[in-house]
């Protein structure tokens, strides 16, 4: 990885500029993605996104390194960034992507505020589902795997995730009734949904 040259910002300048001369587009992109996020820490969107965005901000590699952007805020800490080890599979997100929709957050990381990485003894793939719809109030249920389905539920629970149930409920009931589940959907959002 790059993090050993952290001491030594003149080499890492020349690193980056070496892995764009031989093509290390991996290394390049994960570096842009990440120092988007740095300077736009309210940024939750993909890696293809943030490198859209930090080259439309930026403009190329090149100015990047001049305008000092990089390698600088790759090693800059961002404030609200967090480590979530859910089961063994690692999610990066915002404090504040958490705490928007989670009471159980809010008080987890005013307990332990200066942390940035947490463990939490939970299935990887339902976790994967509420950080999901954390980020962007959207879900993909699983309908054939009902043990999934019910640990998904039982951790919106647990992490008292704002909208989640009352969500998942609405659905249900849309689908049961044998009403569009848009319908439904669309008046949660307009009315119930935080």
């Amino acid at each position: 990885g790059i993090n050993p040259l952290e001491s030594d910002v003149p080499l890492a300048r020349q690193v980056l500029l070496q892995a764009q001369y031989f093509g290390v587009d991996g290394l390049l992109r994960a570096v842009r993605a990440r120092a988007y996020r740095h300077n736009h820490p309210n940024f939750n969107g993909t890696d293809d996104e943030a490198n859209s965005k930090f080259e439309g901000r930026y403009g190329g590699l090149d100015a990047a390194i001049a305008d000092g952007v990089l390698p600088e805020a790759y090693f800059r800490p961002m404030p609200d960034h967090v480590v979530i080890n859910a089961g063994g599979t690692t999610f990066e997100t915002s404090k504040r992507t958490l705490t928007e929709r989670s009471p159980y957050f809010e008080s987890l990381f005013k307990r332990s505020p200066r942390e940035r990485t947490y463990f939490l003894d939970v299935d990887p793939g339902a976790f994967g589902i509420l950080l999901k719809y954390m980020r962007h109030a959207e879900f993909d249920l699983p309908r054939r795997d009902v043990a999934l389905f019910r640990c998904v539920l039982a951790l919106a629970q647990r992490f008292e995730i704002r909208g989640f149930i009352e969500y998942v409920k609405a659905r249900t009931y849309a689908i049961q009734s044998g009403h569009d589940p848009r319908e439904w959907l669309t008046f949660l959002d307009r009315h119930h949904h935080p």
